[in-house]
């Protein structure tokens, strides 16, 4: 019992310090730098290691921004899409994220990232939680008097860090 507890004294520490929050690997990012990165606008891009950590990914943006002259419109317009996405990461700041359950005005109109809700303090951490959830409806009309239905999926997504 000594070396349980023995062992969790060592691991918890590694644990809540080795924290690396990863950006997933079907996320659009990744086809917007490598295709920048084809055009020779990124330096020592490795397009094969996948995951990426957000902060990985939010220096490359960086890159790319201050590259920005070199952009056509349509690449000007995701850049500042996905700097509004890692905003946290690149500024430390989220004031261009909308919450649903804060104090964001038009949260279904206006144009930033949005979440169900967010929290952040450097001291302690920061939380990010989102509602993922699609629905598809099939007919299926050879069957006699038709045949429907309605397949739906839904979860969530959280992203918890502590510290910054």
């Amino acid at each position: 019992m000594k070396k349980f507890f023995a062992l969790l004294v060592f691991i918890l520490p590694v644990a809540f310090y080795s924290q690396v929050g990863y950006v997933e690997t079907e996320n659009k990012i990744y086809d917007f730098l490598e295709r920048l990165n084809e055009n020779g606008l990124l330096e020592n891009y490795d397009s094969f290691e996948k995951p990426k950590t957000r902060r990985e990914i939010a220096a490359r943006l960086i890159e790319l921004n201050n590259k920005r002259d070199l952009l056509n419109p349509i690449d000007k317009r995701k850049l500042d899409y996905f700097l509004a996405e890692f905003e946290y990461e690149i500024k430390g700041t989220t004031d261009g994220y909308s919450s649903l359950f804060g104090n964001s005005i038009g949260y279904l109109i206006n144009d930033k990232p949005k979440f169900l809700f967010f929290s952040t303090d450097t001291s302690v951490g920061s939380v990010f939680v989102n509602f993922l959830g699609g629905a598809e409806s099939i007919y299926k009309s050879e069957i006699k008097n038709g045949a429907f239905a309605l397949p739906y999926i839904f979860g969530g997504k959280i992203r918890l860090t502590f510290g910054k």
